[in-house]
């Protein structure tokens, strides 16, 4: 047996065993294997494992309390970690009393789910795997791009097709099994909350789909799953599964598909269309966020300040998000001087004494001395 890599491979008997490393996900593991009767060596035979993740839920690495003083402004450091290193967010449950948040400069007050949503169809195909060879744009990968048309399901020449039915059942990744993909555009970029992917023939291929960091350095995944087989379907289907909420605007998309093992035939693509918001609405923030907490004047514990939030590494799913976690924040009194209550609407006749009673306060005793 040879080595394959993240993992481990031991064969007991005539059955071997492998073994993947922990936190490895996604990859397709290739080894091969030979038998032998002590005389002679068999040819060897190519085993392919494809390692699928567990959701693995983020951990905190922070620790949840910190100390400061009346009406001085303090960071609040929130970090965690992911095991397959996916965009982790934050999502403020809670809000603190006797003091402001801010997140990323801006003073949360009340919590607002994202409001403005964007609906959109793909405007632009900036890269694809493969198209069938048909003249005059017929079957082009630039087809999926504009608004739906038609919504009929069968052979359509203005749709996309890749140049094979199977695309040779060979992987072009090295992390998970897809034999096609498209990687589209929209106009305004959005936080996308669902893809709709139209097929007009023999559906059910879609496998992944990701979203390209704002810089450009690569993709973070949205979904994956393994393919929908459609025994004998022969209907116009809408792919649309439940994504994690992208926390970057985004306006560029990769799609991946599975064309091997479960069509016979021909798949294509009509069109594409993305729905997302242009904000995430207040309290939610990528990991690590922009936190800060300033209690506000003449304000102190006991009791202590807190606020609650929960991190998720998909945003927007709710079995995928960490039960609330509370931040403690201990606001130690200053010194200050006392402040004067002052006396008004007294009337006094001349000659006669008109008794005053003068007072002043501070933080947490009566101030008795005058000046």
């Amino acid at each position: 047996v040879t080595d394959p890599g993240n993992g481990v491979v031991f064969v007991p008997t005539l059955n071997a065993f492998f073994s993947p490393f922990t936190a490895f996900t996604f990859y397709a593991v290739n080894y091969n294997l030979t038998t032998s009767n002590m005389s002679f060596i068999s040819s060897a035979v190519a085993v392919t494992v494809q390692v699928l993740p567990v959701d693995t839920p983020p951990t905190l690495t922070s620790r949840l309390n910190i100390s400061t003083f009346e009406g001085e402004t303090v960071d609040l450091p929130i970090t965690a970690r992911d095991t397959e290193n996916y965009p982790v967010s934050m999502s403020v449950s809670t809000l603190p009393a006797q003091g402001t948040l801010l997140l990323n400069g801006v003073p949360v007050t009340s919590l607002v789910p994202a409001l403005h949503q964007v609906v959109q169809w793909v405007s632009e195909v900036l890269d694809f795997s493969s198209q069938f060879p048909g003249k005059g744009g017929t079957y082009f990968a630039a087809n999926v791009a504009g608004p739906q048309v038609k919504f009929d399901y069968g052979d359509n020449s203005w749709a996309w097709a890749p140049s094979s039915t199977n695309g040779d059942c060979v992987s072009r990744g090295t992390d998970i099994f897809y034999t096609e993909f498209l990687v589209v555009k929209i106009a305004t970029p959005v936080y996308v909350t669902e893809v709709e992917v139209m097929e007009n023939l023999n559906p059910g291929t879609l496998t992944r789909i990701l979203a390209r960091y704002p810089d450009g350095s690569g993709y973070y995944p949205l979904w994956y799953g393994k393919p929908t087989v459609y025994s004998g379907r022969l209907t116009y289907t809408v792919a649309a599964p439940q994504l994690c909420r992208s926390p970057y605007l985004t306006n560029v998309l990769r799609l991946e598909f599975d064309t091997c093992n479960v069509i016979s035939g021909w798949h294509e693509i009509d069109k594409i269309r993305v729905i997302g918001t242009t904000d995430l609405g207040t309290g939610v923030s990528v990991v690590p966020p922009q936190l800060k907490f300033k209690p506000w004047a003449h304000t102190f514990g006991p009791p202590q300040v807190s606020f609650s939030f929960t991190i998720t590494h998909c945003l927007g799913v709710y079995l995928k998000t960490s039960q609330p976690f509370t931040y403690v924040i201990n606001v130690t009194a200053v010194e200050d001087a006392p402040l004067a209550n002052s006396v008004t609407g007294l009337t006094a006749k001349p000659g006669v004494a008109l008794p005053v009673t003068l007072s002043a306060s501070s933080d947490n005793v009566l101030t008795s001395l005058l000046s």
